[in-house]
């Protein structure tokens, strides 16, 4: 997966910069649907900043000392002691406003990430309070260790713990007034679009009858469990497109669950008018528009 992340830093202040951090990415052949790809703990002192202009990583800052001031999508936030903001990809400045700034942080990126945050409303800055808990810290502090091990054979654990905060996050966020059914049903499918789903396995997730289940996402997704699955590959499919532009797209049929990829092809046509490779061709185009206009602020 190709993750481009563009940041600059206040260089007058880099040298009182504390931290502890652990950042790594496994061999290019794991598919990363989800990956806790760094842990830190960091103390700013007073007006350092990072800026990032382009950043994939959806991040958990825990405030453990003094207060942020962080710039996301045009909104102002200030985030004190006790405290911890989810912060989503894109664009953000993070200022150390009083004193010294002390955090700890986990950023996530992956193929399945957009998707996942914007089904669950994880998609904006969300202030939230006492979300650093005994569990938490056991969460942070086991990805921080098996990142600093850099050993292959831990990545499918690692995954499972970047989704693992994901999930924990959650709990702290109002949801949509979905029936557990539809829930549970929702997460299988995200942890599983690279393979076949039959309703059978959905059945069994939620615990109901195939009667119940059809009935209730009809009411609550208006699609039935079959067309959500394909809905969400496709969802997933454009995502990939857009953010992994080495990514064959043949890879890219395999990890939204097809096996073949003229049938892909087809079939991503049928629902957006072009080919894979044409829809990719157009992000590029539109990203491309985006760099010369950030580069003529630039020189402003």
């Amino acid at each position: 997966m190709e993750i481009v992340n563009k940041s600059s830093f206040n260089n007058a202040l880099l040298h009182r910069l504390k931290i502890r951090q652990n950042n790594w990415r496994p061999f290019d052949n794991f598919p990363l649907v989800l990956w806790p790809y760094f842990a830190n703990e960091a103390t700013y002192a007073k007006d350092y900043f990072v800026r990032h202009t382009h950043y994939e990583c959806w991040c958990v800052y825990n405030m453990k000392k003094g207060k942020l001031q962080i710039i996301c999508n045009g909104e102002v936030y200030h985030v004190k002691a006790g405290e911890t903001i989810l912060i989503p990809p894109g664009p953000r400045t993070i200022t150390a406003e009083e004193g010294e700034a002390g955090h700890c942080v986990i950023g996530i990126e992956g193929y399945l990430l957009r998707i996942i945050l914007e089904n669950f409303g994880l998609n904006r800055c969300i202030i939230i309070k006492d979300f650093f808990t005994k569990e938490y810290e056991a969460l942070f502090d086991e990805i921080y260790h098996l990142l600093g091990k850099k050993d292959p054979r831990l990545s499918p654990k690692l995954s499972l713990l970047g989704y693992a905060v994901l999930m924990y996050a959650l709990r702290f966020v109002p949801q949509k007034n979905l029936p557990v059914e539809v829930i549970l049903s929702q997460q299988f499918i995200q942890r599983n679009l690279f393979q076949k789903i039959t309703l059978q396995d959905l059945c069994k997730e939620a615990g109901c009858s195939r009667t119940r289940l059809c009935a209730l996402f009809r009411q609550y997704t208006s699609f039935s469990p079959g067309d959500y699955i394909i809905e969400e590959r496709h969802k997933y499919a454009r995502d990939l497109l857009a953010s992994s532009p080495n990514l064959p797209v043949k890879q890219i049929a395999s990890y939204c669950g097809y096996r073949n990829q003229l049938y892909f092809a087809s079939d991503f046509k049928k629902r957006t008018g072009m080919t894979p490779t044409l829809y990719r061709e157009k992000i590029q185009k539109k990203s491309l528009s985006g760099d010369e206009i950030l580069k003529k602020d630039s020189n402003v």
